[in-house]
């Protein structure tokens, strides 16, 4: 897993920490964007630390994460060059 983009190709599926800002027009950056080749895309991080929450935090802070989170969701639903999303990659 990588947090730059157009990496070496070392692996079979490129794998990226995409931390763009879920609050711009777009959420996830595009395939084109990140990888150099025509290989399989996944993303293996998105959003996590850029805004934590725990489960005591307040409600609001709970729900504007999980808007966050939603937005990449449905983009990378809908994009059929991204084989894979994680929320986070642990």
């Amino acid at each position: 897993m990588r947090c730059y983009k157009k990496g070496e190709i070392l692996e079979d599926v490129y794998t990226y920490n995409d931390f763009l800002d879920p609050n711009e027009e777009r959420g996830l950056s595009t395939k084109e964007d990140v990888v150099g080749a025509d290989v399989p895309y996944l993303v293996s991080e998105f959003n996590g630390h850029m805004y934590p929450v725990k489960m005591y935090d307040p409600e609001p802070n709970r729900v504007e994460q999980l808007r966050r989170l939603s937005k990449g969701m449905n983009e990378f639903y809908k994009d059929d060059k991204i084989t894979g999303f994680f929320a986070w990659c642990m």
